[in-house]
């Protein structure tokens, strides 16, 4: 698999590149769709962005290893630097010397004795969505999962820090942001700077929220006080091999646009041998 990965010759291409575009076409149009027909073409499959050459891997093995051998497979390239660009360098972007040290940050913050009240939050968030459901009625279910999702986030990380109207505020731009991550990794500057009513809506979501993280955050570093939430828990992180260093703010931010359940697969579980851990 290391040679293939390092001579892209002998994979073979997906059907259908555009001149110039490469699949970024069918990517936009039907990212799904595309994606599920490249299995039939084999365990890894090229495709291009643009100029970009890609591997797609088709295969549970070789996933499974990119995934553990993440010395080997780094996060790297135009397509986690897009990803790092419109989200920040988090735990599931940041390159592999970063992640030790930001997975080690984040690991008390999900420490048995806390959970309980995350359980709490994120049940009393999916019964305010769920509630609104009515026998009969048709749902878009991505939307009211993403709806869920930025709730349990924003109430897990925050919790009475915001009003009612801020919590709302910050949830929309959440989902403004996650819902753009997608369509702003396949434009390539300076398409990604046009005035267009996404590239707007996504830059004022971004610059908001930015915005009221930097104030929470600031806001609990002078106060000090441990809430019970996940951001007293990572403002209060130190990583004793790094000087006792804390995180950065951008982190943060990152974690509030990314799905919970993408923050909670990159936490280590400690009990598992090294081999089983990612």
């Amino acid at each position: 698999m290391d040679s293939v990965f390092t001579d892209l010759r002998p994979v073979p291409p997906a059907p259908h590149a555009w001149p110039l575009m490469g699949h970024l076409v069918p990517l936009v149009r039907g990212p799904l769709a595309f994606l599920k027909s490249l299995p039939v073409r084999g365990a890894l499959v090229r495709v291009r962005m643009g100029p970009v050459p890609l591997v797609v891997i088709c295969d549970p093995e070789p996933t499974c290893q990119a995934l553990v051998d993440d010395r080997v497979f780094d996060k790297g390239g135009p397509v986690f630097d897009r990803f790092r660009d419109v989200l920040g360098d988090g735990l599931s972007s940041c390159p592999h010397p970063a992640h030790r040290r930001l997975r080690r940050l984040a690991q008390p913050a999900f420490h048995p004795d806390r959970l309980p009240r995350y359980a709490r939050t994120m049940t009393a968030c999916i019964q305010e969505v769920t509630g609104s459901w009515t026998p009969g009625r048709t749902l878009d279910v991505p939307t009211e999962m993403m709806s869920i999702t930025s709730r349990v986030t924003a109430a897990t990380l925050f919790s009475e820090s915001l009003s009612a109207a801020e919590l709302g505020q910050l949830i929309g731009d959440v989902k403004t942001i996650a819902g753009g991550v997608f369509r702003r990794m396949l434009l390539v500057p300076p398409l990604d700077r046009l005035p267009t009513p996404g590239n707007r809506a996504h830059l004022r979501a971004r610059r908001r929220l930015r915005r009221t993280c930097d104030l929470i955050i600031a806001e609990r570093r002078a106060d000090g006080t441990d809430h019970g939430d996940l951001l007293s828990a990572l403002v209060a992180a130190r990583d004793l091999e790094d000087g006792g260093r804390g995180m950065t703010d951008w982190p943060f931010l990152y974690g509030i646009a990314q799905r919970t359940g993408d923050c909670r697969s990159s936490v280590l579980v400690t009990e598992k041998p090294p081999n089983e851990r990612l």
